[in-house]
């Protein structure tokens, strides 16, 4: 065995497993508690969003929560064609199709022709659809303010300066399955 090699060998059995850079292969205390910490934040988000989705049936009781995600997501989207909405939302295009009928029925959004595609269509709100997502979000920030009532001024904008942080982080980070070992 060279001398190279032996020097190889001996500065590996010397590396401290926690000092690599990749997270997912350290151990240790922090690196336990940091997880633990992470698992938790995620069950709280996740009732978070229960909460929202379950608040959306007491302040919208003439709506569905679907309808009013289909209404987001096309004011998020702004005018667009029905399977550009289907891609943002990550289902198929028939399922789109079969919601925005039934908002256009209700008067919630409406077609017209696509002006680069005569073929296709593009999907608009309506002033009434506008009407529903303002009014309900009106209602659902004054249920906050009040399930909040102990709660300061400054207690609140901590929470939402730690969770515009994630929100940063997350968008910044690169998805798990593009991740490279």
């Amino acid at each position: 065995m060279s001398s190279t090699s032996v020097s190889a060998t001996s500065t590996a059995d010397q590396t401290n497993p926690t000092d690599q850079t990749n997270p997912t292969d350290q151990t240790g205390p922090e690196q336990s508690a940091r997880e633990a910490a992470s698992r938790d934040l995620l069950a709280t988000l996740m009732g978070v969003k229960s909460w929202i989705r379950d608040a959306h049936k007491w302040l919208y009781s003439s709506h569905t929560p679907t309808t009013l995600m289909s209404l987001a997501l096309l004011e998020r989207c702004g005018p667009a064609r029905v399977s550009a909405l289907a891609e943002e939302a990550r289902v198929d295009t028939s399922v789109v199709s079969r919601q925005l009928a039934q908002l256009e029925q209700h008067g919630l959004v409406e077609r017209s022709p696509d002006p680069e595609d005569g073929r296709a269509h593009r999907v608009t709100l309506t002033e009434q659809g506008r009407q529903v997502l303002a009014e309900g979000r009106d209602r659902l920030a004054r249920m906050v303010t009040d399930r909040l009532e102990g709660w300061d001024a400054g207690e609140i904008r901590g929470v939402v300066s730690g969770l515009q942080r994630l929100l940063d982080d997350l968008r910044e980070s690169a998805p798990p399955s593009s991740r490279t070992p």
